[in-house]
């Protein structure tokens, strides 16, 4: 009784963590689709942007590091109602922003999409088979490049500019954390086997 009551407990687990993973997904596919629209709109109608401005602490905050914020201007009757306007940002910038991001969405994916496939294997009792040590590689892969991108910012602006650079504590622990297990999943797979042909 107590035993099924366990398995139950853990087919539940496993199950709301798959149905996690798979909203997660879609939600960085819709935000992704919503910067590429800024992108777009950047484009066609820049005024409508208006005073709408980038919310640096919000897109680089949270990582420890360090970063400069500059502004400058003329005149305070020239300065811009806030140096930071989407409408203000240079091309340049705004294209290194778009593609850091959308790289990071990419890579955040995909390492939903590993954790649907070895979540799913662990659910079928087939959690040591070698194609959950290559997700578990996969996802350090994928969080390492997540803390490549997360580690700088470069914004310019008519009237100023940001730059930082940063340590993402969460995808580094991340990492380290999906090689460790990916270690684990290969030992664990060595002694399936070596079970496997004695018997």
């Amino acid at each position: 009784m107590s035993i099924n009551l366990k398995k139950m407990k853990k087919n539940l687990l496993l199950t709301l963590t798959d149905v996690w993973c798979k909203i997660s997904a879609v939600v960085v596919v819709l935000t992704f689709l919503y910067f590429t629209g800024l992108l777009i709109t950047y484009h066609i109608a820049p005024d409508y942007f208006g005073t709408k401005y980038l919310n640096l602490a919000g897109l680089f905050g949270g990582h420890m590091g360090y970063s400069v914020q500059e502004v400058f201007h003329l005149s305070e009757e020239a300065a811009p109602l806030h140096p930071f306007a989407l409408k203000n940002i240079k091309p340049f910038s705004f294209y290194l922003i778009y593609l850091q991001f959308s790289a990071i969405l990419c890579c955040s994916f995909l390492v939903f999409k590993e954790g649907i496939k070895f979540i799913n294997s662990v659910k079928k009792v087939d959690s040591f088979k070698e194609g959950n040590v290559v997700s578990l590689k996969k996802m350090g892969r994928y969080f390492f490049f997540i803390f490549l991108l997360s580690g700088f910012a470069l914004v310019v602006a008519d009237n100023g500019q940001f730059k930082g650079l940063f340590f993402n504590f969460t995808a580094f622990s991340l990492m380290a954390a999906s090689y460790i297990m990916a270690e684990i999943f290969k030992q664990g797979n060595v002694l399936q086997e070596d079970v496997q042909s004695t018997i």
